[in-house]
């Protein structure tokens, strides 16, 4: 399984393209749902586009629900440092969740 870095030099463990992704940040959401919508199972409470976004909540960017995302069986979450608290990536990653 390669071993990718994301922004902050984490090692990120990704066994090729996640096919079940999670969103932590409505702009990546956005983007997610226009370029690859049949994997996103996931995104906080505040991801509004596009309008009528199917899919499960997970509270909110600061204070999401670790066991909802578990249940959803992500390959991968995807976070940002201006929107997502580090120890919420860090008790994700504990779980064995991987966080990009």
């Amino acid at each position: 399984m390669p071993i990718l870095q994301d922004d902050r030099g984490d090692a990120v463990p990704i066994d090729g393209p996640p096919g079940r992704v999670v969103s932590l940040v409505p702009s990546l959401t956005e983007a997610l749902a226009v370029t690859v919508p049949e994997r996103l199972v996931g995104a906080t409470d505040w991801c509004t586009h596009p309008a009528g976004l199917d899919v499960a909540r997970v509270r909110g960017t600061k204070n999401p629900d670790h066991r909802a995302i578990a249940r959803l069986r992500p390959d991968l979450v995807v976070a940002n440092q201006e929107e997502n608290r580090r120890v919420d990536v860090e008790r994700l990653r504990a779980a064995g969740v991987p966080v990009w």
